[in-house]
């Protein structure tokens, strides 16, 4: 199809529109006018298509000839379109995109167009070869002696304030944000020079240099080193209809920082993201907040200095064959492991969580924290992660974890506080080395839901337990007084499981599963057996 100017095909529009459309169309003029004159448009099924390139030139105007060389000025471009009533779709070329933060222009902000239906899709030509990165590419690096180099130095950005401060001591290494890649490979920071090893960096802000100790016998004028500069890749406020479809988004300087993120979507209806990758980032890789109808398939968020991802007040979101894996380095490195760690999910109302995988995070695999109702985790994969492979805390429920697997986590496979109505169904539970599902949580927690505003009273009660399979201590009680633990087994109902070797601790008390029956009146028709596979 033949590009058509936009201003043209505006003044078109507008002499056949009748006259009382006469308003609408001296709006969209108004808006044409604030772009480029040479911006081309190519409809295809009603949506403007703009194309992106990083290797163009300066000046391009989104045409397939000409395209962009920077997402930053198609999404602009993009959101203009949208505030039109045009739908748009950008096409990203392969390549690095050293840019950040992509803003949008809070077009469903209530005092804009809060019923704007129109939809932006920005894709990748090529999934996961259009990478968008908070790093640049350094060179003229200084050669000092026994293998180190360093380089000019201007980012002073210091210790980041402790999010937790009164709660929890972070060490200053957690709290630090400096990120420096040789040849795709993270180097691990260092507090001074002395510390300095192989594949290693420590920053001296009181002298202005980056010091750099790559592994025997890199040279940085022959290898490709990326310092971390730019804290956000994408940042996405109250922009509806949004799908971001197989781009890479990677070594973002993000703070540890409550609801900071590499990318960041709050406050936006109707997203889909598929097929792309959020990795290598200081903090999150991807937060979704105050947002309903989230989509999120085939999504690979491994590999961040603190969480895969954070999600806040979210309703209706569906997440399928997706993974939170290896997060939480930065944290690892300072022995931050536990407090506000862990793939977080905080009041979510619908939440579907498919196929899932976390393994080998240095925290918790997955968190469900409090204020959680009418969620299912089907599916998943939650082995050898530093803490629980999955802690349900303070939630009304219901939640179903079903047809999941929780192996060799070094605390719990499930640990839960707190939390009503919740039922765990045709489960693989082994190796875990606490317990297989471990309860705590003293008297009741008020937590309130943020939906109705009302104020819930807690404690865990309501659970079903049926169709598992379990290795080891199958359940152990942790910070549960008796008025605590009444209140859960006079509600459980658990049957039809398997047990291999089993063991239940219960208030400082074991017992085998005859005594577990007797204490309980649960799992008449589970069995057991003393060795081998359950």
């Amino acid at each position: 199809m033949v590009a058509t100017r936009l201003t043209n095909s505006l003044s078109v529009m507008c002499l056949g529109l009748f006259a009382a459309l006469a308003a609408v169309c001296v709006q969209a003029q108004t808006v044409s006018q604030s772009l480029s004159p040479e911006i081309q448009l190519q409809s295809e099924n009603t949506m403007v298509r703009l194309n992106v390139s990083a290797n163009a030139d300066p000046g391009g105007d989104g045409s397939a000839d000409r395209p962009f060389a920077r997402l930053t000025d198609a999404v602009n471009v993009a959101v203009r379109y949208k505030q039109l009533g045009q739908s748009v779709l950008v096409l990203v070329g392969d390549g690095v995109y050293r840019e950040g933060p992509i803003e949008f222009g809070y077009t469903n902000f209530n005092g804009n167009q809060p019923d704007n239906s129109s939809a932006i899709e920005v894709r990748a030509v090529n999934a996961g070869a259009a990478i968008v990165s908070g790093a640049d590419v350094w060179t003229d690096w200084e050669r000092a002696t026994d293998g180190e180099y360093s380089h000019a130095w201007e980012y002073d950005w210091g210790v980041s304030e402790n999010p937790w401060s009164g709660d929890v001591a972070v060490e200053e290494i957690v709290l630090r944000r400096e990120m420096v890649i040789v040849d795709g490979a993270m180097q691990r920071q260092v507090l001074s020079r002395t510390e300095l090893v192989p594949g290693s960096f420590y920053v001296d802000e009181a002298q202005n240099r980056l010091w750099l100790k790559p592994m025997p016998g890199v040279d940085p004028a022959n290898a490709i080193v990326e310092v971390g500069i730019r804290p956000v890749l994408w940042d996405q406020n109250h922009e509806d209809n949004v799908t971001l479809r197989g781009l890479t988004f990677q070594h973002a300087v993000t703070e540890w920082a409550v609801a900071r993120a590499a990318v960041r979507i709050s406050a936006s209806d109707n997203v889909v993201i598929e097929d792309a990758r959020f990795e290598w980032s200081n903090w999150t890789g991807l937060y979704v907040g105050e947002s309903n109808g989230v989509q999120i398939d085939d999504v690979v968020m491994n590999n961040n200095g603190g969480q895969g991802w954070a999600m806040f007040r979210v309703n209706d979101v569906e997440i399928r064959n997706s993974a939170t894996s290896f997060n939480n380095w930065r944290g690892g490195w300072g022995g931050f492991t536990g407090w506000s760690i862990g793939n977080k999910i905080l009041s979510a109302r619908k939440l579907r969580i498919y196929d899932h995988r976390a393994i080998g995070n240095e925290s918790r695999g997955l968190w469900l924290d409090y204020d959680i109702s009418d969620a299912v985790v089907s599916g998943a994969v939650l082995n050898e992660n530093h803490r629980d492979g999955i802690w349900i805390e303070a939630s009304q429920g219901p939640i179903t974890i079903r047809k999941s697997v929780m192996r060799d986590n070094h605390e719990a496979g499930l640990h839960s506080t707190f939390s009503h109505n919740v039922v765990i169904d045709s489960n693989e539970f082994a190796g875990n080395r606490e317990a297989q599902i471990k309860l705590g949580g003293t008297s009741t927690r008020v937590v309130r839901d943020f939906v109705s505003g009302e104020d819930m009273h807690l404690r865990a009660s309501g659970w079903v337990i049926t169709n598992n399979a379990f290795e080891g201590v199958a359940l152990a009680t942790n910070h549960m007084k008796p008025a605590d633990w009444r209140a859960f087994v006079n509600s459980l109902v658990s049957d039809q499981n398997r047990f291999t070797k089993p063991t239940f601790r219960v208030l400082r008390r074991r017992f085998q599963l005859d005594g577990w029956r007797q204490l309980t009146g649960q799992d008449e028709n589970s069995s057991a057996s003393p060795s081998g596979a359950p």
